[in-house]
């Protein structure tokens, strides 16, 4: 009776032997065959044990997050463009790379500080030319004079006409005693016409003069607005360039076992 139930016990110990076996050829050969599937050597799953690690087994494709990229660099500052435009018109369109466009502004500035500068050296030789001639033609000393007083030189033949004729057209205008400081009295009318020439040639080059300063003035504004708007035009389409860009996905992937480790680069379309 014992030997029969040693007898019993054995076969079924050999029955559970049997089965385990069988159990796990079955893991082993499901296990290889999805290896070859996926393009790793059998001979490397066999030993997937000796890949292990604790990093490996702790790991997690959460751990590892997308890459980033960094904001644009190389952005223009408007405050930068638009101080260099109106210090030296042509200075901000330079600071933004349009050297072309910057030549136009630096000629316009050139042109119109030296045409002030022109017309105001002429304008200044005519008005000594024309008090020196009356000095000389008409006894009349007009240094330091008003442009008032200069023009009724120009216009009445002597102080005494001034006087008798002026004021009558004019009752509030002031009586000029005939002093040394006040005196004029042309020679001919040919004289005085000729002063008149001079002065008014003179008057003309300081207008001329002015214009020219408005014009550097007009270049400043329109160099500081056109600095502006293509700085931000210029920052604007870095930005929208950037937006553009597809950023790069890193993923890490790894199987319950660590066998495999699968790294996958991905762009979003």
């Amino acid at each position: 009776m014992g030997s029969k139930a040693i007898s019993l016990v054995a076969v079924a110990l050999t029955a559970i032997g049997i089965v385990v076996v069988c159990a796990t050829g079955s893991a082993v050969a499901s296990n290889k065959a999805y290896y070859r599937s996926v393009g790793i050597s059998p001979m490397f799953a066999d030993k997937g044990d000796e890949f292990k690690t604790e990093d490996s087994k702790k790991a997690d494709k959460n751990d590892f997050k997308e890459t980033k990229s960094t904001p644009p660099t190389g952005k223009k500052s408007v405050m930068k463009a638009a101080l260099l435009s109106a210090l030296l018109p042509g200075a901000g369109e330079y600071y933004l790379g349009n050297r072309g466009k910057a030549r136009y502004f630096f000629t316009v500035e050139a042109i119109s500080w030296a045409g002030c500068i022109a017309f105001r050296t002429y304008g200044a030789w005519k008005r000594e030319d024309y008090i020196r001639y009356a000095r000389t033609y008409a006894n009349a000393n007009l240094d330091g004079k008003s442009e008032e007083f200069r023009d009724l030189v120009g216009f009445y033949r002597s102080i005494d006409d001034y006087n008798s004729l002026g004021r009558v057209y004019d009752p509030e205008r002031p009586y000029l005693y005939d002093t040394p400081d006040n005196h004029w009295r042309w020679q001919s009318d040919a004289d005085q016409a000729t002063y008149r020439n001079l002065k008014n040639r003179s008057r003309e080059a300081y207008r001329r003069g002015k214009f020219f300063v408005g014009i550097a003035i007009a270049n400043r504004i329109i160099s500081v607005i056109d600095a502006i708007r293509d700085t931000r035009r210029a920052n604007r389409s870095l930005e929208q360039s950037f937006s553009q860009e597809k950023p790069l996905q890193i993923q890490f992937e790894t199987f319950a076992d660590g066998a495999q480790v699968q790294l996958a680069l991905k762009t979003p379309f």
